[in-house]
């Protein structure tokens, strides 16, 4: 959204541990996806997640919570592949539609539901993300022209 972003810890203390740090990280990119997926006009009631963060139940229940909605992790790899194939297949009137080639071609290897009380949490934390989001846009632009301007000197 905003090539200049960068990540942040906030409101760390000495009492936090790596476990809350890792999980951050978990969350902050949980909530930037949250942030690209809110604004699409349309309802999605459920989230294919592919790649090596699916390895991780964690990551993929955090990513159930903080959406709100279920989280499918398909069966297989070369999922970029298989997309293709899927598309080629429907362009050539093999399926009728996109949905209908998913449907006779992918299988889901694991479901997420979203716990409703972690989800009501996470809905303030989203609420704050999009404040200190907003907040520090301009900060991440005089990161970036230091960072430019330092890595010259």
């Amino acid at each position: 959204m905003k090539p200049s972003a960068r990540a942040s810890f906030n409101g760390l203390t000495g009492s936090h541990t790596r476990w809350h740090m890792l999980k951050s990280v978990y969350e902050g990119v949980a909530l930037g996806i949250r942030d690209c997926l809110d604004p699409i006009p349309v309802t999605v009631e459920s989230i294919n997640m592919a790649g090596g963060g699916v390895n991780s139940p964690v990551w993929s229940q955090i990513f159930a919570d903080v959406l709100g909605r279920q989280v499918v992790v398909p069966a297989g790899t070369e999922f970029g592949a298989k997309g293709a194939a899927i598309c080629a297949a429907t362009g050539v009137g093999l399926y009728d539609s996109l949905e209908e080639g998913v449907k006779a071609t992918v299988e889901p290897l694991r479901i997420y539901e979203p716990d409703a009380a972690k989800t009501e949490l996470y809905d303030e934390l989203y609420d704050i993300y999009l404040k200190q989001r907003i907040a520090t846009q301009d900060v991440w632009d005089d990161l970036q022209a230091f960072t430019r301007k330092a890595s010259k000197a």
